[in-house]
């Protein structure tokens, strides 16, 4: 896995190195021994993430917590996966919620056993509160993560603004650092307005170097900074 920066920001490979005293005042990341791509991924890249996830907060508003929208260039090229690693290294460093916003395929969601009575989809909608979806990934409470039940109807249609904007909205209050993953692109880019930076995941065997080049600009149009391509090699 490699992780190319947008211009203008400095390079990412000085992170790559331990930085002194890095681990003070941190706690390490959840055990994901369940998971062994998710844990390989932490324990080779735990440092270069934690400083994505320092570098998104930045973009962010200072008062509030940061939406970082992780997509991918196509199915399958682990958006879902980046997002739980990302979230995970960004945990350990303070509260932060992984939000299941794939509408498609529930990819994060289908992890669960048993499947989730209700998700975040049911907060927009009304039909349920945001503490009876919650759940988190580890004793400390530090990484919180919210699964999606069954959408019904369009999220991003008008109808459904304000029940989004309450629920997003809450989040940052709550968190320092939202990862929302939001699937393959077209998906993904219906939630580049409400978030504040993006992350677009790639494998370079199966596409070519041009083709991120309108999602990253259609991204940027849409008001979301993006942070830079995680490239997984799949």
């Amino acid at each position: 896995m490699s992780i190319v920066c947008a211009s203008g920001v400095e390079s990412l490979s000085v992170a790559f190195e331990p930085r002194p005293g890095a681990d003070n005042g941190l706690t390490p990341p959840a055990d994901f021994s369940n998971l062994p791509v998710v844990h390989q991924i932490l324990k080779r890249f735990y440092e270069p993430l934690s400083e994505l996830g320092r570098r998104a907060r930045r973009v962010g508003p200072v008062d509030r917590g940061t939406l970082v929208l992780v997509a991918g260039l196509h199915e399958g090229v682990g958006s879902s996966t980046m997002a739980l690693a990302l979230a995970a290294a960004a945990a350990a460093e303070g509260p932060t919620a992984l939000v299941d916003a794939d509408l498609r395929s529930r990819g994060l969601t289908q992890l669960f056993r048993p499947r989730p009575v209700a998700g975040w989809d049911d907060v927009v909608s009304g039909a349920s509160y945001i503490e009876d979806t919650v759940h988190f990934v580890d004793s400390r409470e530090a990484l919180a993560f919210f699964p999606i039940r069954a959408v019904v109807g369009d999220v991003f249609a008008s109808n459904g603004h304000s029940g989004l904007t309450g629920w997003l909205g809450r989040l940052r209050q709550d968190y320092q650092l939202i990862i929302v993953d939001g699937g393959s692109v077209p998906h993904g880019l219906h939630w580049a307005p409400w978030v504040d930076a993006a992350l677009i995941v790639r494998d370079p065997a199966r596409s070519a170097d041009s083709d991120w080049t309108p999602v990253w600009d259609s991204l940027e149009e849409a008001g979301a900074h993006v942070l830079g391509i995680v490239e997984t090699f799949v």
